[in-house]
């Protein structure tokens, strides 16, 4: 009778672990029921090296690799941005190099003429700040689209330069015309000053080496 009952219970055991072993593989809740019975076992090699434990290890890690991934994408967005932008930047400058190039050759002869050209100086003069100001806003909004640096402040400094009015212009340049000629006029009185003297001092040295010079022949006579 006991070796009966025995060999029944055996039974039964093998029953239950082979339903637990087909349950725990074709079934996800079984499989993490008796996993995290496991775990609640103060056993930890238990659990080290079970699927449970590498699949979880190996999702966390996927994790991570995909946020990794996604970062990358991110960036490689923005640096396509940033590429495309210096393109588009280096066009810019370009053709705007190139104008202000012929602009100031264009305006050569304007500027030559005496007070008019002040006007046409002072007009390159604004068109050239302004260019200046457009390529330093456009090299701003690179760095911004590259994510290196903020609007600068020399961006502002240059914008904001302002040039004199023609009028003020023409006053000063009178003003300087009128300066320069009456030190041109003093200079010249200066100089013919100094000729005189100069030629007044030698005419005493001349004479009294001269003198001296017949002092000392009628003496030898």
């Amino acid at each position: 009778m006991f070796k009966q009952t025995r060999a029944i219970i055996g039974l039964v055991l093998i029953i239950v672990l082979l339903a637990t072993n087909i349950l725990t593989l074709s079934n996800s809740r079984t499989h993490d029921l008796l996993y995290g019975f496991i775990a609640r076992l103060p056993f930890s090699s238990l659990k080290k090296n079970s699927p449970t434990s590498r699949h979880k290890k190996l999702l966390k890690e996927n994790t991570l690799i995909k946020k990794d991934v996604s970062s990358l994408k991110q960036k490689n967005i923005k640096l396509s941005k940033g590429v495309n932008k210096a393109k588009q930047l280096s066009r810019v400058i370009s053709k705007r190099t190139f104008r202000n190039v012929s602009k100031n050759i264009a305006a050569i002869p304007a500027e030559a003429v005496p007070y008019i050209g002040v006007g046409t100086m002072l007009a390159v003069t604004a068109m050239d700040i302004k260019d200046a100001c457009d390529t330093m806003k456009d090299m701003d909004n690179l760095l911004i689209a590259l994510g290196v640096a903020e609007n600068s402040d020399e961006t502002v400094k240059i914008c904001g330069k302002q040039i004199p009015q023609s009028d003020y212009v023409v006053s000063q340049l009178k003003v300087k015309q009128q300066a320069y000629a009456e030190m041109q006029e003093n200079m010249s009185e200066f100089l013919n000053e100094v000729k005189k003297n100069s030629a007044d001092k030698w005419g005493v040295f001349y004479e009294s080496v001269g003198g001296t010079m017949y002092f000392i022949i009628n003496e030898q006579d």
